[in-house]
Order: C-alpha cells, then sequence, then structure tokens
C-alpha cells in the first residue's frame, strides 16, 4: 500500500500518510521511544496511515459511484469490535466525518461508545448482535432524541421486545433487517456465510416480520437492510454473488412497501497480508477500486431493472480500515541454533580422524548415518532424507532396548543433524516441497534457528495462534544484507504453541524465515506489520505477560514525529490485580520469608519482591 519501505542505511521506513509523504526511519523512532523509558516490546500505531485509509476507501467508492451514475451516497460504518482503543476510535470518527462516517456496534457497550462520540455528527449508528431490553430501550430513546440509530433485527423475537418498548417510550424505530445469504463466502471465515449463519432471518422470517409489521402500519420503520459474509473475504466472486442476492432483498422488500433506503454490506473487505494479489487466506484477488465497483455497479444495475431509487451504500470494512496502521515491534533476545553452525566448536570435529577412530565401536545404524551424510545431493535428498528417518527409528528402538548407550545416541544425532544440513545445502527446495509436507517439517526442524523473541504470542498475535493467521514480519535493520539463516519465531511463553512457524515469504507460505545472525551484543528488532485489527482487544494473559507499551505517533508540522499518545504497558502488579491478587497481600506473605534466612538476603529479597511488582511482565534484554 506503499506505507513501508527501506532506505539506504538498510533500515525499515514509513510513509504514513502514503506514497508521496515525508519518508521516516522506523529504527529512529524505536530509539526515540526507547529514550521516553518505554523498552521493547512496543505497539505503534500511526494515526496518518488510519487517515489515508478513510480517505482511500472514501476515494474508491466516489470514483465507482461517477463511473456507474450512482446517484445516492457512500458512508462506511466502522465496527468497534475491530479495534475499541479510544484513541483509534475517535481518530476515526474526526477523520472520518467528512464522509459521514458512522459507527457500527454489536453490544451495549459499544453502543455506549457509538452514542457518546456520534451526537452532532452526520454518521450512523447501526446495531448489530444480540439484543436484550436494556439495549432496545437505550436505542430507542437515542431515536426519540434524533440521533440516526437504526436496530438490526438479527433473530425473528427481537420483533417483540423492539416493539414493546417503543410502544412503551412512544417512539416509531428506524428498523433494519439482516438476510441470511446463500451466496458462498471466500476465505477463513467464510462460515459466517450461508444460510446456517449465525445471525440473520431466512426468507420465511422476513415474511413473517414483515407481516406482523405491516399489521401495524409499521412498514414505513423497515429502513435498511444488513448482510455479512465473514471478515476478509479473499474472492471478488463471492463479493459479488453476495451483493447481487442481497441487491434482490432490497427489490423485493420495496414491492413489499418497505421503506428500504440503505444497504449495508457489512465487513469483508480483505487485508492482502501475503502481498500477492492471489486469492488465498493471506491474501485477496482484486483492488480496493474493484471492491467498489463491484458493490456500486450491482446495486445500480438491480435499481434500474426495477426503476428504483439508489439506497444508500455501507460497509463495514474495519480490518481493511486498522490493520496497516499497527506495527508490534520486538526484540530478538537470543537464538537456539542448530547443531551445524560453524559457531559451535563441539560439532567442529576433524570428520575423517573422528570417523577412522571410530568406526569399529559405533553401533551399525550410526555408521550407516554417518555413510549418508556424503551421498546427498540434489537428486537423491529426499531418499537419503527418508532413509536417515528409518535409521533414526531403528537406534530410537536399539536405545529402549538397551542395544546402544548415550553415547552412540550423541553421535547418531550428530550424523543426523549433518545430513539435514547437507539436505538444505544441495536441496534446498525439499525444505518446502509441497508434495512432501510431512518430510519438510522434519528436515526444517533440523536446520532451522529458534529465535527468542520478547513478546507474547497470544497477547499480541493472538490470531497466528487461533486460526494460522500469518502477518509479515521483517527485521527493522540490515536489510542491505543477504539473510543467511533460516528461523522460527519463539516467544516468551511457557507453551509450546507459542512459536510462529508459517511465514509470509517470497512464493508463498514458509515453514522458516530468512534472517540474519545475531552480531553478538548488537540489538536486532523485528517489526510484525498488519497487526491493528482484532490483536489487542482478543489478546490474552497467558502466563501473565500483560499489554505491551503503546506509542500513537503522527507526521507534525515539521514532517517529524510527533507523539500523540504513550501508554505504557502493564506492570507485574497490575497483571495480577487484573487476576484477582492483592499485590499487598503478596508483598506481606513474602516478607515472611526474610524472617527465615540471612538478614542481608531477606533485605535484598525484599526489595527485589517490590520492584518486580512494579516491572514490566517483558524481559529486560542485556544490549543496549
Amino acid at each position: 500500500m506503499g506505507y513501508f519501505g527501506i532506505n539506504d542505511k538498510g533500515h525499515v521506513t514509513v510513509r504514513a500518510g502514503g506514497p508521496d509523504s515525508p519518508e521516516l526511519d522506523m529504527l529512529d523512532l524505536i530509539e526515540k521511544v526507547r529514550a521516553l523509558g518505554l523498552e521493547l516490546p512496543v505497539l505503534v500505531r500511526f494515526s496518518d496511515i488510519l487517515h489515508d485509509r478513510i480517505q482511500r476507501i472514501n476515494r474508491s467508492f466516489a470514483e465507482a459511484r461517477d463511473k456507474f451514475n450512482y446517484t445516492s451516497d457512500y458512508a462506511g460504518l466502522y465496527p468497534i469490535k475491530v479495534n475499541q482503543d479510544r484513541k483509534v476510535v475517535e481518530e476515526i470518527i474526526e477523520y472520518g466525518r467528512p464522509f459521514h462516517m458512522g459507527l457500527e456496534a454489536g453490544s451495549k457497550p459499544e453502543l455506549a461508545i457509538a452514542l457518546a462520540y456520534l451526537h452532532g455528527g452526520s454518521g450512523v449508528v447501526v446495531c448489530n448482535g444480540y439484543k436484550d431490553e436494556p439495549y432496545v430501550r437505550l436505542a430507542l430513546l437515542a431515536m426519540g432524541m434524533g440521533l440516526p440509530v437504526y436496530l438490526v433485527l438479527d433473530r425473528p423475537g427481537e420483533l417483540d421486545t423492539v416493539l414493546r418498548v417503543a410502544d412503551a417510550l412512544k417512539v416509531r424505530p428506524n428498523l433494519g433487517f439482516r438476510v441470511k445469504l446463500d451466496a458462498a463466502g471466500a476465505g477463513p471465515w467464510s462460515e459466517s456465510a450461508g444460510g446456517f449463519s449465525k445471525f440473520g432471518l431466512t426468507a420465511g422470517e422476513i415474511l413473517d416480520v414483515v407481516g406482523a409489521l405491516k399489521r401495524r402500519g409499521m412498514l414505513d420503520c423497515v429502513k435498511l437492510i444488513h448482510a455479512h459474509q465473514g471478515s476478509q473475504i479473499t474472492a471478488l466472486r463471492a463479493m459479488e454473488e453476495s451483493v447481487r442476492e442481497a441487491a434482490r432483498y432490497f427489490v423485493e422488500l420495496r414491492a413489499m412497501g418497505c421503506a428500504v433506503e440503505r444497504v449495508d454490506m457489512g465487513g469483508g473487505l480483505g487485508v492482502d497480508y501475503g502481498g500477492e494479489r492471489n486469492g488465498e487466506d493471506d491474501s485477496v484477488d482484486y483492488s480496493l477500486s474493484q471492491y467498489a465497483e463491484t458493490f456500486v455497479s450491482v446495486m445500480a444495475e438491480a435499481c434500474e431493472e426495477a426503476d428504483l431509487p439508489h439506497p444508500i451504500l455501507h460497509t463495514e470494512s474495519g480490518r481493511a480500515l486498522t490493520a496497516h496502521h499497527a506495527v508490534l515491534v520486538v526484540d530478538v533476545l537470543d537464538a537456539d541454533v542448530p547443531r551445524d553452525a560453524p559457531s559451535l566448536p563441539e560439532f567442529q570435529h576433524e570428520k575423517e580422524a573422528e570417523d577412522a577412530d571410530d568406526a569399529d565401536e559405533m553401533a551399525p545404524e550410526t555408521a550407516s548415518l554417518m555413510a549418508l551424510v556424503d551421498e546427498v545431493d540434489e537428486h537423491n535428498a529426499a531418499d537419503i532424507w527418508h532413509e536417515a528417518l528409518a535409521l533414526k527409528g531403528a537406534f530410537q528402538r536399539a536405545f529402549l532396548a538397551g542395544r546402544v548407550g548415550v553415547r552412540d545416541r550423541a553421535d547418531a544425532e550428530k550424523h543426523l543433524w549433518r545430513i539435514a544440513a547437507r539436505v538444505r545445502d544441495v536441496a534446498p527446495q525439499s525444505l518446502f516441497a509441497a508434495e512432501s509436507e510431512e518430510e519438510e517439517n522434519t528436515v526444517s526442524d533440523y536446520v532451522v534457528d529458534r529465535y527468542l523473541a520478547n513478546f507474547s504470542m497470544f497477547q499480541s498475535l493472538p490470531d497466528a495462534w487461533a486460526v494460522g493467521q500469518r502477518f509479515p514480519i521483517l527485521p527493522l535493520q540490515r536489510l542491505g544484507e543477504r539473510p543467511s539463516r533460516l528461523t522460527a519465531i519463539n516467544d516468551l511463553t511457557c507453551d509450546s504453541d507459542g512459536c510462529i512457524n508459517q511465514f509470509i515469504v517470497k512464493d508463498g507460505p514458509k515453514p522458516a524465515l530468512p534472517l540474519h545472525p545475531l552480531n553478538g551484543g548488537e540489538p536486532y528488532r523485528l517489526g510484525i506489520f498488519l497487526v491493528g485489527a482484532y490483536q489487542e482487544i482478543l489478546g490474552d494473559l497467558h502466563n501473565l505477560f500483560g499489554d505491551t507499551h503503546v506509542a500513537h505517533v503522527g507526521l507534525g508540522d515539521n514532517g517529524e514525529w510527533s507523539y500523540q499518545q504513550v501508554l505504557p504497558g502493564q506492570t507485574t502488579r497490575q497483571v495480577l490485580t487484573q487476576v484477582s491478587y492483592d499485590p499487598h497481600h503478596l508483598m506481606n506473605r513474602a516478607l515472611a520469608l526474610t524472617h527465615k534466612g540471612d538478614h542481608n538476603l531477606g533485605a535484598l529479597f525484599a526489595k527485589s519482591f517490590g520492584e518486580a511488582l512494579d516491572d514490566y511482565t517483558y524481559l529486560t534484554p542485556e544490549i543496549s
């Protein structure tokens, strides 16, 4: 999207206002953030990217409306659930006001946000999700005071509640129907679509609700239809089919006498995480302009055929609006390097002398493994690896039977590492060959470095763990050097799931990311991009790693960084309080231990315990 690049220093840069805005160095920004007392990890939010995303989406719809002579308006809706952070919501409202941007609420807390921030503005509030009487009452009272609020019926039973409360308040409601579309979705959340989706009214249920409203003389209250085919729609074809079906509902409801004047196609505008525009789960097969043109052209065609006025169009493109604006920056603290690495001298023996001395004493399985090392070439790599794995299995059985010992096992492991390294060097494609997924993971397990990064996957990248979402990851420095290590990234948690081992790289997803070797005490910082949608609010406290520091920055008038908001991350004290511990009580219990040992150590223990309570939950790296 033109936001990030690389400068002559090999550093990642950002043009937060788009390709024509000033280019600023991300590494310089991180050093300035650290100078404020915030160590990594830090979530960096760029206000100007939010502004640019709003402008791009609205520009695309304006151009589409002009192209297809669409006579009504487009007004985006921000679904608050995507990122509820106050600063994010406030900036979206501010930047979106010239475009009549509204808000979508799916719960009572989100409705409270929407009502508090939209009064006096030109946007609308669309109320989705399951609703109880207090939710409905609050929305209807807002309608009664003149706010443009729309209650979308997600279930037939909600109508009774709405009518009962509306009668009591003497408020004529603005109603919408969420329709269940049969059109198939596309992408990782395609199950949100179809006739068995969680929300929405079937055709029969719509007829029942329309009949009930007609008997009360309230068809004029039906002003909006809403459809949602899932987040991250990857294929334009699925979007087009969904809009065509929604357009038919619009035409049919108008024919029944409903005063529908708005069509909300919900979320779905995808983010091209992989950058390949191929329609896979990490990508999309369409541009922003194509998305807008599809929605506008299909609605225009349906209206012209039925001789109906064009309705106001809405989308709830929260992911496409917010994903780009946030980058998580983390330190690499250490590396677990495979045993073939030159930096580990214990595996740099003189191979010929070793072979001659040890051959007579080796277990036959070990000798066979040793012999395979020099046989690997680009033509037989897969066969050799299969044979090596078979020998490994035979050796395991011999070890369990007591025929070989630990020293024999160490020798066998060493030769297996060497074979894997040889496969990597002469036939690297065997690491990632799609036709042999089982063996590719086994080879890469032996040759991939494990970089320990200072973050919690569960707190900061929950979608990477829960649904296998791949995010772009890039070092912020040394990009003028060719990376020489294949890596997976481990987080800090004591959980084997806390590992990123699927990456977006050239030619498609791979189980390893090329990175540079660590240089002693020199910092090595990674940026994890496109994390502005859903990740913060879905993050959890696994191992009690809390919220990270946040730096919300924008471009000042002088073209330099302006810190609009700096939020310190959670301390140990705050996290413990969140899970119902009283830090004072814990401190008193810890102080009781000081009476049992050396007085000086006890005093130092008490001091360190108190400092730990006020410390950042993440690690403090031993690098400058």
